[in-house]
């Protein structure tokens, strides 16, 4: 007898990952947090804002000076921002030089691919009850058949 979705293991430790990323959304819609870090003695800024999750890194307008191992900081959203926008990556290239890179990935997007991924644990373990039960069938109608040597 199969076991109950919500007595699965994949179920209990899959759901507060979710619960998280849906609690980001609805944060990003009425707070901005943003991270600046260093990486490797250069600037990264890492965003969450307006129903996404952003990335920025190689742009002169990112502070190189200064001692900013890890600046954290947090303000209230007062402009309106779509639920579901579009991703986007920004990225303006001259024959000069490269201005940098700001990467944008949708909550909503995020969400989808996660669970997507918390659902094939649960693919594999239905393909795989499938395949022993076909296994189990053949060997039952062999064993069933007269003459069948096996």
């Amino acid at each position: 007898m199969p076991t109950a979705w919500y007595r699965s293991f994949v179920f209990w430790f899959g759901l507060p990952v979710f619960v998280f990323l849906v609690w980001v959304w609805f944060d990003s819609m009425h707070r901005s947090t943003v991270a600046n870090l260093m990486i490797a003695g250069e600037p990264l800024r890492l965003d969450n804002q307006g129903g996404t999750m952003g990335a920025s890194w190689g742009s002169p307008y990112l502070r190189k000076s200064g001692n900013w191992a890890l600046e954290f900081r947090t303000s209230p959203r007062n402009l309106p921002a779509p639920w579901f926008p579009l991703p986007s990556h920004i990225s303006p290239h001259n024959l000069v030089n490269a201005v940098g890179h700001n990467v944008k990935i949708p909550h909503w997007l995020l969400l989808l691919g996660y669970g997507g991924l918390w659902q094939l644990p649960w693919l594999a373990r239905y393909y795989r009850r499938k395949r022993i039960a076909r296994a189990q069938e053949e060997r039952e109608s062999s064993i069933r058949e007269p003459g069948s040597a096996g």
